[in-house]
Parts: structure tokens; C-alpha cells; sequence
């Protein structure tokens, strides 16, 4: 979203969360604009990194129109499950992680009965 919105000077308010340490660099877009045109090894990283995330998306876009809800959220409760078979977590980080509101994950977990079978955080 940032470098498309640089490309159609737009404005793009950032959110994330960060599971490890990082640095971040923030940089105006007159800055981005230079590097892209005098640097060929920004140019390259910065759209190499554009083109992951555009092929992420359109991952995602397939896997929501194309795959039940439920079976989604299994693969990534499966994907969290700890060795000892639990999975600790509260409903929003699956949500979020699935693109959904906290309630439709809550409300898939008790209508399928597998609240009963998870160690769920509240």
C-alpha cells in the first residue's frame, strides 16, 4: 500500500504489528521519488517488494473467494497449535491474521464446538 500510494500520491495512514524487534525508516515522498529515479538498487528493492506483496494479495483475494470460512481458520489454528496440542492466543490475532472481525471468529470457534477443544485466551 505505501509505495502504491506514493506512485498515485495519495495519502496512506500505516498500522502494523511488529512480532520481533525492527527498525523502521520513514521517509517523505519527495526522498522516495529521488531514490527511485537515481538508485537502481532502491528501484529494485522497493518494487521487488512491491510485486511480493501485490502476489500476497491476490493470494489472499483467492483463498477468501474461493475457500470457506471455517476451513481457513482451522489451517491457521493448526498452524498456531503449540507441540502440546494448544493454542494460545486470543480471537483477534486469528482474525486479523484472516482478514475478519474478532465476533466472526468467536462466533465460527462456538458454533463449531471447538472452543470446547482449544485453550483460547479470552
Amino acid at each position: 500500500m505505501t509505495t502504491a500510494c506514493l506512485l498515485a500520491f495519495e495519502d496512506y495512514s500505516a498500522s502494523g504489528v511488529a512480532e520481533c524487534d525492527l527498525k523502521v525508516i520513514a521517509m517523505s515522498r519527495e526522498l522516495s521519488n529521488t531514490l527511485l529515479v537515481g538508485s537502481n538498487q532502491f528501484r529494485e528493492f522497493d518494487f521487488s517488494a512491491f510485486a511480493k506483496r501485490i502476489t500476497d494479495h491476490f493470494a489472499t483475494v483467492a483463498e477468501v473467494a474461493f475457500q470457506r470460512f471455517d476451513v481457513r481458520l482451522a489451517n491457521k489454528l493448526l498452524e498456531m497449535m503449540q507441540e502440546d496440542g494448544v493454542v494460545f492466543t486470543a480471537h483477534q490475532y486469528p482474525a486479523v491474521e484472516l482478514g475478519t472481525a474478532r465476533e466472526v471468529v468467536s462466533r465460527q470457534l462456538r458454533n463449531s464446538g471447538a472452543i470446547h477443544s482449544l485453550s483460547l485466551k479470552p
